[in-house]
């Protein structure tokens, strides 16, 4: 195995882990066509969704939300999904720490192919605890 494959291995273990030491978030992936992924067997990642911003022309704290979630290619891969077609249509959805569902749509992805991983940036669509 070579470093470069002992990395990939050992990035996708990280990103991956939702055990009582890991920081991992399950989440379900829904297509365009409504077919949902990770329903089975769940599709992890390390995400945020932040509620409040910072301006960085003043350093003030604004209103505002920033979501995202890095998940791994090659698991993506394995369920069907070719991560260059998450940007159309496709929704997040995903519980936070207090079980309450949310909804998100996929704005926009930056993939690191040299590690296999994808980060979605995510609109929210809608919160059940809002």
């Amino acid at each position: 195995m070579s470093l470069l494959d002992k990395a990939r291995e050992d990035f996708r273990s990280i990103l991956e882990d939702n055990h009582q030491s890991g920081f991992g978030i399950p989440v379900i992936l829904e297509g365009p066509t409504g077919a949902r992924y990770g329903e089975d067997e769940s599709i992890i990642g390390q995400g945020s969704d932040i509620g409040i911003l910072i301006d960085p022309g003043t350093g003030i704290s604004a209103r505002g939300r920033s979501a995202e979630i890095s998940l791994s290619i090659y698991t993506l891969n394995s369920k069907g999904i070719n991560f260059k077609e998450l940007k159309s249509g496709w929704k997040v959805i995903s519980n936070d720490p207090q079980g309450n569902s949310n909804n998100f749509r996929v704005k926009d992805f930056d993939p690191d192919q040299t590690l296999g991983a994808v980060k979605l940036i995510l609109e929210v669509l809608n919160v059940s605890n809002a």
